[in-house]
């Protein structure tokens, strides 16, 4: 026997049960007498064939006991404290590789020593252990990746202070564990290695030097997990297959909480906390499929996920991303409740991301040979450190429904390269710069039924060679220090029909600047209305041009209804400008033009149309002009007019037309 032992201990330096082949006893067999060393009396009782053996409460030592048979075994050591002794583990199993069907080990507080593990495993059918205590040694449990050992379970287990991870299992096929707790190990708390099926059902990991749970099995179901306090990830999870985590607590590690890497096949994560990660990322994906379901993902040092590499893809189904980014100093960056990077993609429901003090909401941030996917449906962004949703660069988003309210800057930014595909049904109210912010060779394709509100600067803002392709039933209004919609520096922006654009604190629509762009084409049936605007209505200035603007009602401005200066340009046709407080239309500045036809310009309290100093009415037809404060038509010093045709201009107080007596213009109404 010591000739077996030896060469066992060289070839393996670990715990192993061998157990002789025998006839099984019909009753339990007792050893020990309360102290002492118990091997060889183990041993003895195994080789004699008995199956059903019960260690004695009392305080033993055991060094490399050696455990093999043709059948059932059963070893019970409730009461028992077995402390490993000697250069070797305390138990073996099955050496020889003989056990035919299981073993099963139950109670007793297993001590290891230093340098080895407790319990070594080798070619068992099934090995159980339940209601045991292991502390110390290398491992509690070890099962070599070279030796096969089809099924190991694990129930009411409890192992604490392993030199190296606690319980380290490698190639198994099936693994179940229940009701385990592992603290306070050297490496990770539970090593899951290249196995088939593992599956976690409780588990407490905590105060371990690596990570709680570590594993590369194919197939994994994780539930009732809490894994917090742990030096590493809370779970490193790289597996090859789909698998999930439910009813989870992963929190307070020092690392990521959810390192998911490489498990394309899917991770479903379902109804778990995973914040307060005093180092990294709640979540942290790298080329990785996860699916977070009803998640709590907030308090971490970074971002509540970091979602990247072009192989990854991350769906939210509802739950909590706030007060992410916590650590110290001014640094912003890694610091949202949802960060997508590096080619990612993800799709965002049900979701609220808040507070998080430092970051965005959602981050989606691309490169231009890793552009970024994100799409938002019905989500609540509010109150977060920057932006409510900031796309920088190269990212692709679309944003269906939700509330995104009270951020420190924009509501939405696009900024360099970024498309949105579709803003449709969101409300964007009150926050510190823009509602909607397009900048840089930005576009965002449709703007649709948003209702956009309260924002501290422009409402909607389009500037630095970025689009607007459509805008339609959308309420815009209160900009506290700015415009309704401002289009600006080579940009273009088309408001189709059915737009509210109200009270905002400047102009309802601004144009600025060369190259600059606006149409707005309402329809008989969906007006644009622009209405009761601190300012003008619409205001078209700086080269800017307004090339078709029509089916709008502009009425109720404090300053002018439409304002063209500044080599500005405009067409309307079909428009309806009235109540405004000074006049209707003003066209004003050398260079500066504008075309009116079957418009209704009625009851302003100045002029109807007002052009002054070298500005040119290059078309006036098929207008009504009528009971305005002043003139129908004023033509101050310089203006122009061209073709001027059937307009039907009458009951305006002052008179009809006035021409300036140094106006070179004679205005004739053919």
């Amino acid at each position: 026997m010591k000739g077996l032992k030896l060469g066992l201990l060289t070839a393996f330096a670990a715990v192993v049960f061998l157990i002789a082949p025998g006839v099984k006893a019909d009753a339990a067999t007792t050893i020990g007498s309360g102290s002492g060393d118990i091997e060889a009396e183990l041993e003895a009782a195994v080789q004699n064939g008995e199956n059903d053996i019960t260690i004695a409460p009392g305080t033993y030592t055991c060094g490399g006991a050696m455990i093999d048979g043709a059948g059932d075994l059963k070893i019970t050591a409730t009461g028992a404290t077995i402390t490993g002794s000697g250069s070797n583990p305390i138990l073996y199993v099955s050496a020889s590789g003989s056990i035919s069907t299981g073993v099963t080990i139950e109670g007793g507080t297993w001590n290891g020593q230093s340098g080895y593990q407790s319990l070594r495993l080798f070619n068992t059918p099934s090995i159980t252990i339940k209601n045991a205590t292991f502390a110390g040694g290398k491992n509690a449990v070890y099962s070599p990746a070279d030796v096969p050992n089809p099924t190991v379970v694990l129930e009411n287990v409890t192992v604490s202070g392993a030199a190296e991870s606690g319980i380290n299992l490698n190639g198994c096929t099936n693994v179940s564990l229940t009701n385990v707790t592992v603290s306070g190990c050297g490496a990770q708390g539970l090593r899951l290695a290249g196995c088939n099926t593992v599956t976690i059902n409780g588990a407490t990991v905590k105060n371990n030097s690596d990570d709680g749970i570590y594993t590369t099995s194919a197939s994994n179901t994780f539930s009732k997990v809490t894994a917090t306090s742990n030096s590493g990830y809370g779970v490193n999870y790289q597996a090859s297959a789909a698998g999930s985590i439910s009813d989870s607590n992963i929190t307070s590690n020092k690392n990521h909480n959810l390192f998911a890497k490489g498990c394309t096949a899917g991770l479903t994560v379902s109804n778990t906390t995973l914040g307060k990660s005093t180092g990294g990322f709640g979540v942290s994906m790298e080329n990785a499929v996860v699916t977070l379901n009803n998640c709590t993902v907030d308090s971490n040092y970074w971002s509540g996920v970091r979602d990247s590499g072009s192989k990854s893809k991350l769906t939210v189904n509802g739950g909590s991303f706030c007060d992410n980014g916590k650590r110290s100093g001014n640094d912003d960056s890694n610091a949202a409740g949802i960060g997508v990077y590096d080619g990612a993609s993800a799709t965002i429901s049900n979701a609220t991301l808040s507070n998080n003090a430092k970051g965005c909401g959602i981050a989606p941030c691309g490169s231009k040979s890793a552009k970024v996917t994100v799409t938002v449906n019905s989500c609540t962004i509010e109150s977060n450190g920057d932006h409510g949703i900031g796309a920088r660069p190269y990212a692709t988003i679309s944003v269906n429904g939700g509330k995104i309210a009270k951020n420190t800057n924009h509501g939405i930014m696009l900024n360099t390269n970024c498309t949105a595909k579709k803003i449709s049904g969101v409300t964007i109210n009150n926050n510190g710069k823009a509602g909607v912010n397009i900048n840089a060779s930005c576009t965002v394709k449709s703007l649709t039924n948003c209702k956009i509100y309260k924002n501290k600067e422009d409402n909607v803002h389009v500037s630095n060679k970025s689009k607007l392709k459509a805008m339609s039933g959308c309420t815009i209004y209160g900009s506290k220090k700015a415009s309704g919609v401002g289009v600006y520096s080579k940009s273009s922006a088309v408001i189709g029909n059915n737009n509210k654009i109200y009270s905002n604190k400047k102009y309802g629509v601004v144009a600025d600047g060369t190259k600059t762009t606006l149409q707005m084409k309402g329809s008989a049936k969906k007006l644009n209305l622009v209405y009761g605007n601190s300012d003008t209505g619409i205001m078209i200035r700086k080269s800017a041009a307004c090339s078709n603007l029509k089916y709008t009602k502009v009425y109720s401005n404090k300053k002018h209804g439409v304002s063209v200066l500044s080599k500005g340009s405009a067409s309307l046709t079909s428009c309806t400008i009235e109540k405004n407080t000074k006049d209707g239309i003003r066209v004003q500045d050398s260079g500066t033009s504008v075309k009116l036809s079957s418009c209704a310009i009625n009851s302003n309290k100045q002029n109807g149309l007002a052009a002054t100093t070298g500005a040119k009415v290059k078309k006036l037809s098929k207008n009504t002009i009528t009971k305005n404060k002043k003139y129908g038509v004023f033509l101050y010093s310089g203006a122009k007019t061209d073709k001027v045709e059937k307009n039907t201009i009458k009951k305006n107080k002052k008179g009809q037309i006035s021409v300036s007596s140094d106006c070179s213009t004679t205005l004739k109404n053919k």
